[in-house]
C-alpha cells in the first residue's frame, strides 16, 4: 500500500508549490515514515507543523492537471528492459510550444518520480 503514496521528500516539496487536498496518507517530520489515517484525523494533524500530507500519485497527477494546466504520461521507451520515460506538456498559450521531456528515467516508479519532480520544478520556474 505504500506505493500508492509519495515519498517523504516528495510529498514535502509537493506542499512547497501549493498542495494542500484531504489527504488519507501523512508522515510525521521526525520519523519520517507514512502513516494511514482517515482524511479528516490527516486534516488535523497536518494543520500543525509536525505532519505533512502524503498524497497518493494519482491525487498528484491530478493536482498538476487541474490546477496548473500541466499533462503527463509515462510511457515505455524500452518495456523489455523496463525502460520508460516521462513527457510534461502544458495547454495554456504560453506553453503551447513546451514538451518536456524527462531524460534518463528507468523502471516505471522511478520514471513517475522524475516526472513528478519535474512538474514542481516548472511551477516553481513559473512562479518566480
Amino acid at each position: 500500500m505504500n506505493k500508492e503514496f509519495l515519498p517523504y521528500e516528495l510529498s514535502l516539496k509537493l506542499k512547497k508549490v501549493g498542495f494542500d487536498e484531504p489527504c488519507f496518507g501523512y508522515y510525521d517530520h521526525q520519523i519520517k515514515e507514512l502513516d494511514t489515517i482517515s482524511s479528516e484525523v490527516c486534516e488535523r494533524l497536518c494543520k500543525h507543523d509536525t505532519h505533512i500530507k502524503a498524497p497518493t500519485f494519482s491525487q498528484a497527477f491530478r493536482w498538476f492537471r487541474e490546477n496548473h494546466k500541466l499533462y503527463s504520461a509515462v510511457i515505455p521507451y524500452n518495456p523489455k528492459k523496463d525502460y520508460y520515460e516521462c513527457v510534461v506538456c502544458g495547454i495554456e498559450e504560453e506553453d503551447e510550444d513546451d514538451d518536456w521531456e524527462v531524460p534518463d528515467t528507468y523502471g516505471y516508479f522511478e520514471a513517475e518520480l522524475s516526472c513528478l519532480n519535474k512538474l514542481i520544478e516548472i511551477v516553481e520556474q513559473k512562479s518566480k
